[in-house]
């Protein structure tokens, strides 16, 4: 008998069909009523909503450093100008700006089970990846934690139990859901060209070798699998490593189709390999698709940039439903209502309806 590998798991346990799910941020301040929003509306796949005009601490970065405060206070940080920064100390008393943080997360994991408790599908739920974390926390002097390479491996090694400890959290509150674990990193790009400015602005961090690279994120992998969730990553980045990701080993990898429309010709085709040999490898692939809010467009135009992709592949798209999902560009916080986010949703959902409402015809052709 032929054994079921990872990526063949999660495909399974998706059962996609183009469902329609989100990044991970939305606006607003009321977590309560995002949470009715996303129940409401990605019934395939819901997720934990991130809600950054709540202030610091609730955005992507302030959550996951929070987490990684509950593995060891070393990892608390507080509030720069500019982002965030090692506290500095070690205490059992966390600065005001992780409590907030904490208190938060904990408000969503409330609003996730009054609305999921029974929920017994797949749930989404977002971190921030080892390299974004490195690019983006500063060191307790100012410079950022990428410029030392020991606390770096200490922050991932953190990040790598604190995302099991939130598994567990979340399988206590949601206990027949099956968790997708996304690893936000959108800066992995840069850390790679070593294009992350140092604060002067006047040169940049040495460029993280590819090997090490891939191994901090396949821990993630790995830990996540061992836990028994299904770890994925998401980029938006124009220049996202496609091929690094899947040397890591993630199950799904979610990016924003729409850059490819910015590349070259000779950048497109190397790209599109790289897409190839994710559907060969039985990966799941979350394309990120534009919406234009001010003018609807047709499901045809919304689904452009996954149907020239295919259509460059050779790949007809019906054969694919089972490893697509369709999500928004990027996170939402910027849309401005949850009624706008609605219309996101509305969008997608009538472009996977279409992938869905093909597949239908032809089968009912080949019955004829």
């Amino acid at each position: 008998m032929k054994s079921t590998t990872p990526n063949e798991s999660a495909i399974a346990a998706l059962n996609s069909a183009a469902a329609v799910t989100m990044v991970g941020s939305v606006p607003g301040v009321d977590v309560w009523e995002s949470t009715a929003v996303i129940r409401g509306e990605l019934p395939s796949l819901p997720m934990l909503p991130e809600l950054p005009a709540r202030g610091p601490g609730a955005d992507m970065v302030g959550r996951t450093m929070a987490l990684l405060a509950g593995v060891s206070s070393e990892f608390a940080v507080t509030t720069t100008p500019t982002g965030w920064r090692l506290a500095g100390h070690l205490s059992s008393a966390l600065p005001g700006s992780m409590r907030r943080a904490s208190a938060w997360l904990g408000e969503d994991l409330d609003a996730a089970e009054n609305s999921f408790a029974d929920y017994s599908g797949c749930y989404k739920v977002q971190l921030v990846g080892p390299w974004t974390l490195a690019a983006c926390v500063d060191l307790p002097h100012g410079d950022r934690l990428l410029r030392d390479r020991g606390a770096v491996s200490d922050l991932q090694a953190a990040l790598v139990q604190a995302s099991v400890t939130f598994l567990s959290t979340l399988q206590r509150r949601l206990p027949n859901a099956k968790f997708l674990l996304q690893f936000d990193e959108p800066m992995v790009d840069r850390v790679l060209e070593g294009s992350v400015p140092t604060p002067s602005g006047f040169s940049a961090y040495s460029p993280v070798e590819r090997p090490i690279a891939i191994a901090a994120l396949a821990r993630c992998v790995e830990a996540v699998q061992q836990w028994g969730a299904i770890s994925g990553i998401h980029s938006c980045a124009t220049t996202a490593p496609l091929g690094l990701m899947q040397e890591a080993g993630f199950p799904f990898i979610s990016l924003d189709l729409t850059m490819l429309s910015q590349l070259s010709r000779h950048e497109r085709d190397a790209v599109d390999e790289q897409f190839g040999a994710l559907f060969d490898a039985d990966r799941l692939l979350f394309a990120g698709l534009g919406v234009d809010l001010e003018r609807r467009s047709a499901p045809e135009r919304t689904l452009v940039p996954l149907s020239d992709l295919l259509a460059r592949l050779a790949i007809d798209p019906v054969t694919l439903l089972g490893q697509v999902v369709l999500t928004p560009t990027c996170g939402l916080a910027g849309v401005g209502t949850l009624a706008n986010v609605r219309a996101v949703i509305s969008e997608l959902s009538a472009a996977g309806r279409l992938l869905r409402d093909e597949r239908v015809d032809i089968e009912e052709g080949d019955r004829r």
